[in-house]
């Protein structure tokens, strides 16, 4: 199992260090990731925005979070109709070492992800839903931008 301990910063000895530090007598071989300025803390402010719609389908099982690297460079899973392959993204024959994010379903045949270094595929499950594609989005984003203003 691969674990990783992730805190905002460790600057002032108070109860959440304290927890962070039971967690790791826990799991000693985990990384402790705590730069505010690290890709994985730049993550975290991601899913801070997306609060209120991952702790709805949190609670319904529709999320599937994971973490990517060379040694594990693809993960699979099913969602909504669909199974889906994610994997270290490549293009014009260069990759990325690293990619993590999470995927939620959010409607029937409708999406959303975050996160950084990663491709997904989608195939339907049922042949009858054969017919597979993307579609206009009420809002798009570019590589570069992020977030969901006001949680939309």
């Amino acid at each position: 199992m691969r674990v990783a301990l992730v805190h905002e910063w460790l600057t002032t000895p108070a109860g959440s260090e304290s927890i962070l530090a039971e967690l790791y007598a826990l799991y000693p071989q985990a990384q402790v990731f705590s730069d505010p300025n690290s890709d994985l803390a730049a993550s975290y402010r991601e899913l801070a925005s997306l609060a209120p719609i991952l702790a709805e389908h949190q609670a319904a099982g529709d999320v599937h979070g994971f973490v990517l690297d060379k040694a594990h460079p693809s993960v699979d899973f099913t969602a909504n109709g669909y199974a889906l392959h994610v994997a270290l993204d490549e293009i014009f024959g260069h990759g990325t070492d690293a990619g993590y994010g999470l995927i939620m379903a959010d409607g029937p045949e409708r999406f959303i992800g975050a996160g950084k270094g990663f491709r997904v595929s989608f195939s339907p499950i049922n042949e009858k839903t054969a017919q597979l594609g993307l579609g206009p989005s009420t809002r798009a984003f570019s590589r570069t931008e992020s977030g969901f203003p006001d949680g939309a």
